[in-house]
């Protein structure tokens, strides 16, 4: 069982006075729906971890699980942290919302070296370079995360540190490609070769 963990924080611009219908329209909306439709494939919940979840909440409902960090405005390790410990799942496939979405089979991939290897992370190679905020977690390591934390380090490559893991090359499971429809998003299959 996988939980999905897409992290939505950073700064949006005057996030106080943004209104609905514009977050509607943001980028940022856009790229969290994305994730969603690939996460729904392979994940039993899925949790947005953002700084702002009023304007989340607005448009996405119930359909998600909406959670802030524990220690606000210090970087992904503390998404991160706030996923691990909300999580049902031992498992987290985590992604920062401006990543290229990978798709269901790719992570199905990472998923077998996982449990084959017995790592506590895995991370996909895209394009050349090592994703951190696209990979496969175990929760298990959630102390390490509170010590750098309390000791100010907010790198997830910090954390890695710590970790057993693996690099796994998915450009040749090629991206889904979306399609932006009135209703919502929508995907069309563009699978190469295994």
């Amino acid at each position: 069982m996988l939980t999905g963990m897409i992290l939505a924080g950073g700064r949006v611009e005057n996030s106080e006075h943004v209104s609905t219908e514009s977050f509607k329209a943001s980028k940022m909306k856009q790229c969290i729906e994305s994730h969603l439709y690939a996460m729904k494939e392979v994940c039993s919940e899925v949790i947005v971890v953002t700084d702002y979840p009023q304007h989340l909440l607005r448009c996405f409902g119930s359909s998600v699980r909406i959670i802030t960090d524990f220690y606000s405005h210090k970087g992904p390790l503390t998404a991160m942290h706030a996923g691990f410990s909300l999580a049902k799942q031992p498992l987290l496939w985590v992604v920062g919302y401006e990543e290229e979405p990978l798709h269901p089979q790719a992570v199905q991939r990472l998923l077998e070296m996982q449990k084959n290897q017995h790592l506590d992370a895995v991370l996909p190679i895209q394009k050349g370079k090592v994703r951190p905020l696209n990979a496969l977690y175990q929760k298990k390591h959630i102390d390490k995360m509170i010590t750098l934390l309390e000791g100010g380090i907010q790198q997830v490559e910090e954390y890695l540190y710590f970790l057993q893991t693996a690099t796994l090359e998915v450009d040749q499971v090629k991206p889904l490609e979306y399609v932006m429809e009135p209703n919502g998003i929508q995907a069309e299959e563009n699978v190469g070769s295994k």
